[in-house]
């Protein structure tokens, strides 16, 4: 038993020294940097439709609670009773209700507040106070993103390519 610890220690020592000899990757052989892209106010104007497009889309989700909210107020209860041998309806209980009216009222409350932020009224305030030649808020312009920067893009290609079509 010592002397397969010995060898192991050995062997981890040598594995060491070999790996430290080996020549270090030259300068050259590694690739450069990609350039930091260079986006123009107009390319900015875009990013911040597409943020607020993206974020009143993802704003809508909360209406997904409205369904166990419907389910929990609309919802009655087959039993069967013993005694007569029938199945019997019983009617969504008091809780059931004001669960799924609290379900449903906490997400319309959500997607009302979080779409108020990001409405079409702040975007339109935003571009006029953009084509005065104000810059935009640093709360949304530390909110910007590439992804944001790729969707204008790519709404822009297809405007120019409808605006093509139509002027052909």
């Amino acid at each position: 038993m010592p002397r397969f610890i010995l060898c192991c220690g050995l062997l981890l020592s040598l594995a060491g020294v070999c790996r430290a000899q080996t020549a270090p990757v030259p300068a050259a052989s590694l690739p450069a940097a990609p350039a930091a892209p260079v986006y123009t106010r107009a390319d900015s104007l875009d990013a911040v439709s597409a943020l607020f497009a993206m974020k009143r889309a993802g704003g809508r989700w909360p209406l997904l609670l409205a369904l166990p909210g419907l389910r929990l107020m609309a919802g009655t209860q087959r039993d069967y009773n013993v005694y007569t041998g029938h199945w019997e309806e019983t009617p969504a209980s008091g809780a059931a209700v004001a669960a799924g009216l609290g379900l449903m009222c906490a997400g319309l409350t959500f997607m009302l507040v979080r779409n108020s932020t990001y409405s079409m009224l702040t975007l339109l305030d935003l571009q006029t106070a953009h084509a005065d030649g104000k810059s935009l808020p640093p709360a949304y312009r530390a909110q910007l993103r590439p992804r944001h920067f790729a969707k204008a893009a790519k709404w822009r290609g297809k405007y120019t390519r409808k605006a093509a079509r139509y002027s052909r």
